[in-house]
């Protein structure tokens, strides 16, 4: 039986992952925050894949939210009129919305009227959206506004503080991402049963999208899942004829095709990084996978509470060193939310002579803080990438540290898979 016409996976019930009880930990969370540092409100601005708003309302993600100390918290967005609509709706189904005031309007025209609204002018107001990855994603105007606006008002950010908040997820959200996690190995069936000569990327990329959708799973917006194929291909990133009208590519033996799949359910993120050898690969392509397997095994001796994530990173890092490999991404990041990578190792120009001759290879700096502690709950994506030469390869999936130590959530893109030529 195909992959794809086999009995779909059961997801939890959504009383159970997103009821009263769940919405009533998320704020009481979130509001001891508060206290701790004197706060009278949040202003969180949305975004898709840190997740902070998500986490308060329960509801379409991106939405801004004004969350006082006490009283109802206010959801607005740019796509207002579609979020009200959509919200009636949802609402008339008895569906699980946690916010009941939906505005139109993602300005800061309306986001300080909300704030003024609320008796909030003169107020100590936690800001999350002005840092993290980055420079934050607030928009110079919206910001100017809201500090016109509001000139009494003393803004703090609290985006490090909302980042470990959110780290340590609950058993609720836990389910969830134990069902995203299996609809993964779902999809790495899928994809292995549509791998091999002849076929194309794009045939790799429907067969995934198509698993994920049939259990209402949902992707990294917009829809992308990274790819690359070929017997000497380092490079990163989506597939190329997504950008650019081309055809994909079709595969060869002696190729490996590596992918990296996110995969969310109740905005609960999961990924995995598929690496495929198609037929009989090169011995330097066998040096990578095997490097980065003792990296993911390095990462799961490493994680408990209590270890700081330098060491996690540290640890996963030493077996591609020893190789004399680099990795071209982070070897494991924090989900749920997206927010804190592990250190990149750009090439020396020794390793990647015909890079160095045609690129300035540089690092970007590093100011990145990972002193901070392991706790249970915290879901992280591992995903050791391998360097020699020309050739790369990519494994990993999702990871949850747990009271004992780490708890893997992945088996098949752990390590290379294999199809025949």
């Amino acid at each position: 039986m195909s992959v794809l016409s086999a009995p779909l996976l059961t997801p939890p019930d959504p009383q159970a992952v997103r009821g009263p009880a769940e919405r009533d930990l998320h704020w009481s969370r979130v509001r001891r925050s508060m206290d701790e540092h004197g706060l009278d409100a949040l202003l969180v601005f949305g975004h898709e894949r840190f997740g902070a708003d998500h986490y308060l309302t329960n509801d379409q993600p991106g939405m801004h939210v004004v969350f006082p100390r006490d009283g109802e918290l206010v959801a607005t967005s740019a796509f207002g009129h579609l979020r009200q609509t959509a919200h009636f709706v949802s609402a008339a189904r008895g569906e699980l919305s946690w916010v009941a005031d939906v505005r139109a309007g993602g300005s800061g025209r309306v986001l300080s009227g909300v704030l003024i609204e609320k008796g909030l002018a003169r107020a100590k107001i936690g800001v999350v959206g002005l840092g993290g990855r980055g420079e934050g994603w607030v928009p110079h105007r919206t910001w100017s506004a809201i500090a016109e606006a509001l000139p009494d008002a003393t803004f703090i950010d609290m985006q490090h503080e909302m980042t470990l908040l959110l780290l340590e997820r609950s058993d609720a959200d836990l389910a969830c991402l134990r069902y995203a996690a299996a609809v993964g190995e779902r999809v790495c069936e899928a994809m292995l049963d549509a791998i091999r000569p002849g076929a194309s990327e794009a045939d790799a990329y429907a067969a995934a999208m198509a698993t994920y959708s049939r259990h209402g799973v949902r992707t990294v917006p917009p829809s992308t899942l990274m790819m690359q194929s070929g017997s000497d291909n380092f490079g990163w990133g989506p597939p190329a004829w997504l950008a650019r009208p081309q055809p994909a590519r079709r595969l060869e033996a002696g190729d490996v095709i590596l992918t990296e799949l996110f995969g969310y359910y109740g905005m609960i993120e999961t990924q995995l990084q598929l690496a495929v050898a198609v037929g009989r690969i090169d011995a330097e392509q066998e040096a990578c996978a095997t490097a980065a397997r003792r990296a993911y095994e390095a990462g799961l001796r490493a994680m408990r509470p209590g270890v700081t994530f330098q060491e996690v990173c540290d640890g996963m890092e030493r077996p591609i060193v020893e190789a004399g490999g680099w990795h071209l991404t982070p070897l494991i990041q924090t989900m749920n939310p997206f927010a804190i990578n592990g250190p990149d190792r750009p090439p020396r120009p020794d390793q990647a002579p015909w890079l160095a001759a045609r690129y300035r290879i540089q690092h970007g700096g590093d100011r990145t803080d990972r002193t901070w502690e392991l706790r249970p709950g915290m879901t992280f994506a591992f995903e050791p990438n391998a360097h020699l030469g020309r050739r790369r390869v990519n494994v990993g999936g999702t990871v949850v540290v747990t009271a004992g130590g780490a708890e893997e959530m992945n088996e098949i893109p752990t390590m290379i898979r294999r199809v025949p030529a």
